[in-house]
Formats: C-alpha cells, sequence, structure tokens
C-alpha cells in the first residue's frame, strides 16, 4: 500500500499540518538515544481529497524519517481518532477503532528499525 497516493501527500506541506498528538520513543534521552517520535496529523487538502489523518515517524526537531515522508499509515476522506503508543524503543503501536479499510492509504508494518502494529 502507499504507492498509489493520490491528491495530496499526508506528509507533505501544502495542505497544512496540523499536529493532533505527539508520542515521544521512551528512550530518547537514554544512553545519548535520539530516536524518532511518532505523531498524529491531519490535513484538509480541499474539495477532492478532503481531510488527511496520519501517523508519521519524526525525529527531535520535526524532520521526517530520513529517505521517505516519514508517513507509516495514512486515512483519507476524515477524521478518525487514532491512538499512538510505544512498546518499547522500535515497536509503535496505532489502533483506529474507527477506521473503515477502504480509506487507509498506508499501513506500514516495518520501517527499519521499526515494527509497527495495528490494533482496532
Amino acid at each position: 500500500m502507499g504507492a498509489g497516493l493520490v491528491g495530496c501527500n499526508p506528509a507533505g506541506d501544502h495542505c497544512g499540518t496540523n499536529v493532533v498528538s505527539t508520542q515521544p520513543n521512551p528512550e530518547n534521552g537514554k544512553n545519548n538515544f535520539s530516536g524518532f517520535n511518532a505523531q498524529v496529523i491531519t490535513k484538509d487538502c480541499g474539495a477532492t481529497v478532503g481531510w488527511i489523518t496520519a501517523v508519521r515517524l519524526v525525529d527531535l526537531e520535526n524532520n521526517p524519517f530520513p529517505n521517505s515522508d516519514g508517513v507509516v499509515f495514512a486515512y483519507y476522506h476524515g477524521r478518525p481518532k487514532i491512538n499512538i503508543s510505544w512498546r518499547d524503543w522500535s515497536h509503535l503501536l496505532i489502533s483506529c477503532p474507527e477506521c473503515k479499510a477502504e480509506n487507509i492509504t498506508v499501513k506500514t508494518v516495518v520501517r527499519s528499525p521499526f515494527k509497527i502494529e495495528y490494533t482496532q
């Protein structure tokens, strides 16, 4: 999934990003570790796409994951409540009980060194 994104890029700036929540990596600041934080973001990309709600990985200065836009989950046409948490430094948990499968356009399970798990 993700290769066929249409309309607005969930991590791009042309739609106007609103950070809904940030979940810091639990190991940040320990033993000189400065890993990536997870963020839930929303974008209003206009009439053709509407609202996008996404989860992205960003560094401590809000730069996206290297060589990518940082997006690991994207939901088009709505603003469902998405919960994010870390099981440990390398396991991100994403829960979206309101999400309809047909509106999920990105659902990454590995973005090395991170593993991503989804629950309802």
